[in-house]
């Protein structure tokens, strides 16, 4: 219902207990009450907003607060990122230094390995040569020596092949009336006895199989021998003679 109708029913109220100008003068009244209620209503209404205004403004201070502060930790993540992402490059150039020091490193210790190799060879080579050398030697004083142990050489000593086997020492003689062969190894150091014996062992059997039957003295020539390794030899019937003993 619309005011003009709202107030048109007052009056027609007011008809019923008061005369037409009374009842006019009334319903003008009530209308004017009305709207004065209507706007005590606005009012309240308007300070009830305010108060949602106000509220609003308090959470969005809060809000505001909260946002500055993230951007205080955005900022300090940020920051830490740039410190971590320095420390990774930093990392990286230490990984590439590194591999280079390695690479380096390598060629070094192949070139190492080259020179060692070469030194070993001519190690080797060297030995060899002592070896041969000690041989020719024994070659000639061996006789004499064994002369004094009661064995004569009937043939002269010579490196010889006896199916796979290469005998440093082979040559032929008597001992207490009987024939023998006279088998040997050469050592230059004779500190340990199980490797050498065993060379021996395996090229004096090569020689009993060529020679069945045939007596076999076993030696092992050497610049230097432990005494332990001599005992071992002796042991198995090994003649250790170290070359200063025939000087």
């Amino acid at each position: 219902m619309n005011e003009t109708h709202e107030r048109r029913d007052i009056k027609q109220r007011f008809y019923t207990y008061f005369d037409r100008n009374q009842a006019s003068v009334l319903a003008d009244m009530y209308e004017i009450l009305r709207l004065q209620l209507s706007d005590v209503v606005r009012a309240r209404d308007f300070n009830e907003l305010k108060e949602i205004v106000r509220e609003l403004g308090e959470a969005q201070k809060r809000t505001e607060a909260r946002v500055d502060k993230l951007a205080e930790k955005v900022e300090e993540l940020a920051e830490a990122q740039k410190r971590t992402e320095a420390k990774v490059e930093e990392l990286a150039e230490a990984q590439k230094k590194t591999e280079q020091s390695v690479k380096a490193l390598a060629e070094e210790m192949r070139g190492l390995c080259r020179i060692t190799a070469n030194l070993r060879t001519e190690q080797n080579g060297l030995a060899k040569s002592m070896a041969y050398a000690l041989e020719n030697e024994a070659y000639q004083k061996l006789p004499a020596y064994l002369k004094q142990l009661g064995i004569a050489v009937t043939e002269k000593f010579v490196r010889k092949y006896i199916g796979e086997e290469e005998i440093n020492f082979f040559g032929r003689g008597t001992q207490n009336g009987e024939n023998i062969i006279i088998v040997g190894e050469t050592e230059l150091k004779f500190t340990s006895a199980g490797k050498k014996l065993g060379q021996l062992k395996r090229k004096v059997a090569a020689v009993a199989r060529e020679y069945p039957g045939t007596k076999i003295i076993k030696l092992l020539v050497t610049h230097f021998a432990k005494p332990q390794a001599i005992e071992k030899a002796r042991a198995e019937g090994v003649i250790v003679i170290q070359s200063f003993e025939w000087l």
